[in-house]
């Protein structure tokens, strides 16, 4: 009785082995790195871009990574980005200087917060994961980031981003980045920008510019 427990055991253990096993097999095709080396893949999937490159990032200001894009832009490679509302407004925020240098650039003006960090490159690569496109993620915070190649996950965030990209309009971005030029009391109402969006999105609210 006992042997017999014992050999049960150990088909458990090598059954739980060789499933971990195929879990490990799986994340070979999306690759995990960390910190530093995040700002490094990132700046190498925008470098070996030569047509389009779809950006929804919480927080941009980490000058290598604007750098990057900007000598993408240069090789006429199509550039869409969408942001946080909030972050766009920080003192360390370089969305205003990006819009100014003529990106495509959208504030987030749904929800409180638009907390993706995904960027799809030519619709063949994907990188997302906690790191900011930002100083700090790279060089003083603890970050992965994940570097994806499968055509169904692309699929399916390529579907995210055309979303997005859809509901936050053209307008209020335009008038938050207006508002970026004035003092906070002589800023414009952005309300009305918002709810004009799309009138039957359940997540469309009027929010206050921040700051």
């Amino acid at each position: 009785m006992f042997k017999g427990n014992v050999i049960r055991m150990r088909l458990f253990v090598l059954l739980v082995a060789v499933v971990a096993g195929i879990g490990i097999n799986y994340k070979t095709n999306a690759p995990i790195t960390f910190t530093k080396r995040c700002e490094t893949e990132v700046i190498k999937l925008i470098n070996n871009s030569t047509q389009t490159i779809d950006i929804a990032v919480y927080s941009i200001n980490n000058d290598h990574i604007i750098k990057a894009l900007e000598q993408a832009k240069a090789r006429n490679v199509k550039i869409q980005i969408l942001t946080d509302r909030i972050q766009a407004f920080g003192k360390s925020s370089k969305v205003k200087q990006l819009h100014n240098k003529g990106f495509d650039i959208k504030i987030h003006s749904h929800d409180r917060i638009m907390h993706h960090n995904f960027a799809i490159f030519d619709n063949a690569k994907d990188i997302e994961g906690s790191f900011n496109w930002t100083y700090s993620a790279a060089n003083k915070n603890a970050e992965d980031c994940n570097v994806i190649k499968s055509k169904k996950d692309i699929r399916t965030l390529r579907n995210r981003f055309d979303r997005l990209w859809q509901i936050n309009k053209r307008e209020p971005s335009e008038c938050y980045f207006k508002n970026m030029e004035l003092d906070k009391g002589d800023r414009r109402d952005c309300k009305h920008a918002v709810l004009n969006n799309d009138n039957n999105n359940k997540y469309n609210k009027a929010l206050p510019d921040p700051l």
